[in-house]
C-alpha cells in the first residue's frame, strides 16, 4: 500500500488538532507549528515548513502569524462555525480569537494573550500549568490578586510576572494601563515605598512586584504582611495585583502562612525541566534576535546546534 504523501499526512494531523481546538475553544494550546510537527512526525523541519506554506497558498490551511507561526485546517473551521469564507492569513492569535470566540471573556480567550510570545505554552510544555494557575487567579472577582512566583535564577520569574501584570491590565480594561511598581524587599527604603503605595501616592490600579524575597529581613516580610491585610480589607484596594518573587522552593510555604487570603503559588520550571522542543526554540529565538540586530543571517552546523540543545546549563 502506497504511503500517504507529506501533504496528506500534515493535513490529516492538522484537521484533527483544529477540530479539537474548535471544540475546546483552547486555540492557545495549538501545536501546529512547523517545528513541533516535524518533531512529532519525524520529518525534516525545512520540508515540513515548505509543505505547510504550499498548503496555505493552495487554500487548504490558514496561517496564523506569530512566534511560532501556526496552521489551521480551513475546511474544518468553515464547517464547525458554518462560515462560507475565512481569511487565509491572520495576524496573530488574538485576531483568531476575535474571529472564532464570540462568547465574551473566558478563561481561554483574552487573558492568555499576554503569554503569546512565550516558549512552552503548549499542553504538555513547561509553562502550561503556570499560565493556567495565573489565569484562574486573574479572573477571580475579588481584588487584589496575589501571586507567589518562584524558581531558580535565570528561569524567567520576573519576565513571567510582567506577563501576569499585562494580563491584569487587560482584564481591568484601563484606558491608560499602569506600569508595574517594583519594590526590593531588601532595601532600607522598602517600608516607606510600600507606605506610599498604601497611602495612595502610587497609581490607582497598579500592579506591584516584590523582589528578592529570599533575602528579605524578617521585619520586611512582616511589613508586607500588614500591607497585604490592609489591601484585602479595603473596599476599593489601591492595588490591582501583587506578586512576590523568590528563588527558594521552601520560602513560598512560609509566605503563604503570612499572607491571607493565601496567594496562588506558581513554580517556574528550570531549563533542565523544559522539553527538547522548548530548548530548541530558546536557541533559535536567541540567534534570530542576533540576526535581526546584525541584519545578517546566522548559520549553525548540526553538531554545534545539537551540543547547545543537549548541554547541561548551570546557574
Amino acid at each position: 500500500m502506497e504511503q500517504p504523501s507529506l501533504s496528506e499526512q500534515l493535513l490529516s494531523v492538522i484537521q484533527k488538532k483544529t477540530l479539537r481546538a474548535a471544540i475546546s475553544k483552547k486555540y492557545q494550546e495549538l501545536d501546529t507549528d512547523a517545528l513541533t510537527l516535524s518533531i512529532d512526525m519525524n520529518y525534516n523541519r525545512s520540508n515540513v515548513s515548505r509543505t505547510l506554506n504550499n498548503l496555505n497558498r493552495a487554500g487548504f490551511l490558514i496561517k496564523v502569524h506569530g512566534r511560532p507561526t501556526l496552521y489551521l485546517d480551513k475546511k474544518t473551521l468553515c464547517d464547525f462555525y458554518n462560515l462560507s469564507q475565512i481569511p487565509m492569513a491572520l495576524d496573530n492569535l488574538e485576531q483568531m480569537r476575535r474571529l472564532f470566540l464570540t462568547d465574551g471573556l473566558s478563561e481561554t480567550s483574552i487573558p492568555v494573550v499576554a503569554f503569546d510570545a512565550f516558549v512552552g505554552t503548549g499542553v504538555h510544555e513547561g509553562l502550561h500549568t503556570p499560565i493556567q494557575e495565573a489565569t484562574k487567579m486573574a479572573l477571580y472577582p475579588a481584588r487584589p490578586h496575589a501571586y507567589l512566583i518562584y524558581g531558580p535564577a535565570g528561569s524567567g520569574k520576573k519576565c513571567f510576572t510582567q506577563a501576569v501584570f499585562r494580563m491584569e491590565n487587560e482584564l481591568q480594561a484601563l484606558k491608560e494601563p499602569r506600569d508595574p511598581v517594583w519594590l526590593d524587599l531588601t532595601s532600607p527604603d522598602f517600608p516607606a515605598q510600600l507606605a506610599d503605595c498604601t497611602a495612595g501616592a502610587g497609581p490607582k490600579g497598579a500592579c506591584i512586584g516584590f523582589l528578592n524575597a529570599e533575602r528579605a529581613p524578617e521585619h520586611a516580610l512582616h511589613t508586607l504582611q500588614r500591607w497585604y491585610a490592609l489591601q484585602d480589607a479595603a473596599a476599593a484596594p489601591q492595588t490591582c495585583a501583587c506578586a512576590v518573587i523568590c528563588e527558594s522552593a521552601q520560602l513560598p510555604q512560609t509566605l503563604s502562612s503570612l499572607l491571607y487570603p493565601a496567594p496562588v503559588v506558581i513554580s517556574i520550571p528550570t531549563l533542565a525541566q523544559r522539553s527538547v522542543k522548548e530548548r530548541i526554540l530558546f536557541i533559535l529565538n536567541a540567534f534570530q534576535a542576533q540576526a535581526d540586530l546584525l541584519r545578517l543571517p546566522v548559520q549553525l552546523d548540526r553538531p554545534c546546534f545539537q551540543a547547545m540543545v543537549l548541554a547541561q546549563y548551570i546557574g
